[in-house]
């Protein structure tokens, strides 16, 4: 199967003046490492590093990233069987329902996962969004590979640990996974996925202000 992660563009109000600063895409590359490790082909999608400005239609809010029009040309290029979005930041959720609506536009058999802090706080509004299929919460690296080889064996989500999900038109919560107990059992971050995105990334965190020592990396 075909897995891409999908970090979502950034809308911010017109007058917030606090420009965002790209992130270092941590998360999905520890969840691409280990999708890797188990056989899957991965892409990450950065829909914010390339990031150009430009106005919605009511002049209110200003979006960061790639137009939605590149997007769907990104997924339908690379042609998907899971996509998997991070929802970081409450405040920018609506970027991510947006990649949501854009993948059930291409193929409503895509299935769709939400991951990230905001997800795993907030599973049930997450799930009140029919383009989403599943939202992980918590740590998802042991608990994505126990729902792609589901998905994939064409069998449901029962039991899995550690998700949420629509079942028979209701929201299923299933029990909490406890956090990695031996983090040595993890494959290192594929930076690799992130391509050129890296570069951009690392001359972004130079003009931060806020970072006292270069170079600076993150664990």
């Amino acid at each position: 199967m075909k897995i891409l992660l999908v970090s979502p563009t950034v809308t911010l109000h017109k007058f917030d003046l606090s420009l965002p600063i790209k992130p270092t895409l941590l998360g999905l590359c520890y969840i691409g490492g280990t999708l890797k490790k188990a056989g899957y082909e991965v892409k990450i999608l950065d829909c914010f590093s390339y990031a150009v400005c430009f106005e919605h239609t009511d002049s209110t809010f200003s979006r960061y990233g790639m137009s939605d029009k590149e997007i769907l040309y990104k997924i339908q290029q690379f042609k998907p069987d899971v996509v998997g979005i991070t929802s970081m930041y409450t405040s920018c959720f609506k970027d991510a329902h947006n990649i949501a609506r854009i993948v059930k536009k291409i193929d409503r058999d895509i299935l769709v996962v939400f991951g990230g802090t905001h997800t795993s706080t907030l599973p049930e509004s997450v799930l009140r969004d029919d383009n989403v299929d599943l939202a992980v919460i918590g740590e998802g690296e042991v608990t994505i590979c126990e729902v792609l080889e589901r998905f994939r064996s064409n069998r449901n989500f029962s039991e899995i640990e550690g998700i949420a999900y629509i079942a028979n038109g209701k929201i299923r919560m299933e029990k909490p996974r406890i956090p990695i107990q031996n983090l040595d059992e993890l494959p290192f971050p594929a930076r690799e996925l992130l391509g050129g995105d890296l570069k951009i990334i690392n001359r972004e965190h130079s003009k931060n202000k806020y970072v006292m020592r270069r170079p600076v990396g993150f664990i």
